[in-house]
């Protein structure tokens, strides 16, 4: 029986890289951690399924297949549910979200 493949997580851009630690700490599935600034991630996208990165480029968007989540770390407004993710926009097979970290 065939395994499914890792989940691929990348981070693009020098503030995106600075999440990596943190992320990967609370990550509690197997799962392939890529990290390179905005240029160099394009030809590494094509078996990513989470995007980390505060600029999502046609180019970034032509070279994903398996793309499902682009993570956009900005701050957001908690609201009373205390939520810290909010969805921006959802395609089918895609959610762009922001992130608020615990600090805001």
């Amino acid at each position: 029986m065939e395994s499914a493949p890792p989940l691929r997580v990348a981070f693009a851009g020098a503030f995106a890289a600075r999440l990596e630690a943190p992320v990967r700490s609370h990550l509690d599935v197997p799962c392939d951690v890529i990290v390179d600034d905005e240029r160099g991630i394009v030809s590494r996208l094509a078996d990513v399924d989470v995007l980390v990165t505060m600029a999502f480029t046609p180019e970034m968007a032509a070279a994903c297949r398996r793309l499902k989540l682009v993570q956009v770390p900005a701050p957001v407004s908690i609201g009373s549910s205390g939520r810290r993710y909010r969805p921006v926009r959802t395609w089918p097979t895609l959610t762009v979200t922001t992130w608020a970290s615990p600090n805001t």
